[in-house]
């Protein structure tokens, strides 16, 4: 973990925003259902998501919230592009 925080926060300055980072943090919902053994979730059915959004940033990112405090309600919905 020490490698890992330590790598991570030397250039953390450099580091552009990307764009599925909402889908991400969005998602991250996922974390808890696997976390809670709810593996019939909807969260985990074929979907536009779950074939589109990396399935380890949306579980690091729920890791890191849950830490940070943030519960599912705190957190933004996905875009819909279809407005």
């Amino acid at each position: 973990m020490c490698i890992l925080a330590g790598c991570y926060f030397t250039g953390i300055k450099n580091v552009k925003f990307h764009g599925d980072e909402s889908f991400w943090i969005a998602s991250s919902q996922v974390f808890e259902e696997f976390f809670n053994g709810r593996f019939d979730s909807p969260y985990f059915e074929d979907s536009y998501m779950t074939r589109t959004q990396p399935p380890l940033a949306r579980y690091c990112v729920g890791f890191g919230r849950r830490l940070g405090g943030f519960r599912w309600d705190d957190l933004n919905k996905p875009w819909d592009f279809k407005v």
